[in-house]
């Protein structure tokens, strides 16, 4: 996806009782909007180039693979350098994918794409994304399959994932994670080790306010709530709402991007679950390896409640 190939046309679903809509592109499998009773929770910032991975489905990795370089049983792989200042591949190899549609109904979606057996990965893998709205909001499932034969396969495959939603920012927004360490980032935008998240301005559980924060970092060690999900808080003081978004524990990192731009009130938050961090391709951490025939998935998703004073109901 690039500047000049922005999708015009998208696929659409709604919840049962019509208060939660989407706009899917089948280019990414990309979650382009989400609203609430017509007021819009997700929507991408049509500046370059962040336009380029709004709402896109990352996948074989997430973030940022240094090189664009990993080996696998000793041969080299060299992806796309797709990030020209830090010569990095960045979200893998389905950002310029088009996603065929399995399933579309008035509230659910499917799409699925398959790369692999090329120089840059080794061997087929089929990525599937389903979006379905609830009247409890969005739930949004990714999936990984090896669909490699067993005589063909180089083996265990890795494979990384996460969504990309850029979601709206009004004055007096706040955000809220729970977690207990934040990279340290090298000049590259690549973890060279841990830290205390309040170091990147971001303390654990504290509610901050996004205009004073200046923030491109990945969080891990996320809180896991008695329901068995981390959830992260967004606040829209314009709707009164609270706005949960929520990652099962598969997902074990949180990526947050603050953008504001330059001279509007309003602004951008991209927060994207992901399995593993970045440069994870060649670090080893936390990737999921997948046997020929294999499949993997995990969900994430949004709900939204009323704030009252003291919280949210």
């Amino acid at each position: 996806m690039n500047a000049h190939n922005i999708p015009n046309q998208f696929l659409e679903i709604s919840s049962p009782d019509g208060r939660w809509h989407a706009q899917i592109a089948q280019q990414a499998a990309s979650l382009w909007t989400l609203s609430l009773n017509g007021e819009l929770l997700v929507e991408p910032p049509l500046i370059y180039p962040f336009v380029t991975t709004a709402g896109v489905t990352m996948a074989p990795w997430p973030n940022r693979l240094r090189d664009g370089v990993y080996e696998l049983n000793g041969k080299r792989y060299q992806a796309p350098i797709n990030e020209e200042r830090t010569n990095n591949a960045l979200h893998g190899l389905v950002m310029e994918r088009h996603f065929n549609v399995s399933l579309h109904t008035e509230t659910e979606l499917r799409l699925h794409a398959a790369v692999g057996d090329d120089i840059a990965y080794p061997a087929g893998l089929e990525v599937g994304v389903n979006y379905e709205l609830t009247n409890n909001g969005l739930l949004a499932t990714i999936s990984g399959t090896n669909v490699s034969a067993n005589g063909e396969s180089v083996g265990p495959i890795p494979f990384g994932t996460g969504p990309h939603p850029y979601f709206v920012t009004k004055p007096g927004s706040t955000l809220s994670v729970k977690s207990t360490f934040s990279h340290q980032l090298d000049e590259r935008q690549l973890p060279v080790g841990e830290q205390a998240p309040d170091l990147k301005g971001l303390p654990s559980g504290v509610p901050v306010q996004l205009r004073n924060l200046s923030i491109d970092d990945c969080f891990g060690g996320l809180s896991i709530e008695e329901d068995g999900l981390a959830h992260t808080h967004l606040t829209r003081p314009d709707l009164e709402l609270n706005l949960d978004i929520w990652q099962e524990r598969e997902y074990g990192y949180l990526m947050v991007f603050n953008l504001q731009p330059e001279g509007s009130e309003d602004g951008f938050l991209a927060l994207e679950p992901q399995t593993c961090p970045a440069n994870a391709f060649n670090s080893g951490e936390d990737l999921i390896w997948l046997e020929p025939g294999q499949s993997w998935s995990a969900s994430w998703g949004v709900r939204a409640q009323a704030i009252v004073t003291g919280g949210a109901k």
